[in-house]
C-alpha cells in the first residue's frame, strides 16, 4: 500500500491513537512503518510501533488476537508453507 493510499483510507481514523503495524513475521511491517511514520504523525496519529516478530509471534505467545468482532482463537496462516509457523492453540 502506499503513503497516498494509506492516509486516505485511515488518515481520520489513526488521529489521536497509537497505532501498530504489523505483518505475519516481522518483516515488511517496519519497512512500512518507515515510510508512513512522519505523515500519520501530521495527520495526528499520537505515536506509531511496530509489533516486533509479527503477529505469528504475538500468536505463538498465547498473546489474545482481536478482530473487528473482538477475541478469536486462530490467525490467517497466508499460505501452506507459512502454516508451518503458526503452532496450534489447544481448545479452551
Amino acid at each position: 500500500m502506499s503513503l497516498t493510499e494509506f492516509l486516505k483510507r485511515h488518515g481520520k481514523q489513526i488521529q489521536g491513537k497509537q497505532v501498530v503495524f504489523y505483518c505475519s513475521v516481522g518483516y515488511r511491517s517496519p519497512e512500512f512503518l518507515e515510510r508512513v511514520e512522519a505523515a500519520a504523525l501530521a495527520k495526528g496519529a499520537r505515536s506509531l510501533a511496530n509489533l516486533g516478530g509479527g503477529i505469528f509471534r504475538w500468536y505463538n505467545e498465547g498473546l489474545t488476537v482481536y478482530d473487528d468482532q473482538g477475541p478469536m482463537d486462530n490467525i490467517h496462516p497466508f499460505d501452506e508453507d507459512w502454516s508451518k509457523l503458526i503452532k496450534p492453540r489447544l481448545p479452551k
